[in-house]
């Protein structure tokens, strides 16, 4: 069950903080429905980590990994598997995964 927050969250502000991490090994993927917290892709790990977001900022603490042993390029697999509406914001790496023309059945 998904946490509710007393107060909303900026997905976009928050998204431009958390890019300051995006690099060499943790690849933003993007934020899910809600602001309730960060996907992204770690590539010493090859997994996909969901972070949770406390007060505007990354719970490390809560981390933990929802998708193992992926490459970089499945990656966009599994965003499209997660679906569009699980994202309040998608790193513009991915978005384009959700082009009707790139879907997959």
């Amino acid at each position: 069950m998904e946490e509710t927050r007393d107060e909303e969250i900026d997905a976009e502000r928050l998204a431009t903080r958390i890019l300051d991490n995006d690099g060499d090994t943790w690849l933003l993927i993007g934020l899910t429905e809600g602001a309730t917290a960060v996907l992204t892709y770690n590539r010493l790990m090859n997994s996909i980590i969901r972070t949770p977001i406390e007060r505007d900022s990354p719970d490390g603490n809560g981390r933990r990994q929802i998708d193992r042993r992926r490459t970089e390029g499945q990656v966009l697999e599994s965003a499209q598997q997660l679906g569009q509406e699980y994202f309040d914001w998608v790193h513009p790496r991915y978005r384009w995964v959700f082009d009707a023309e790139y879907l997959t059945d």
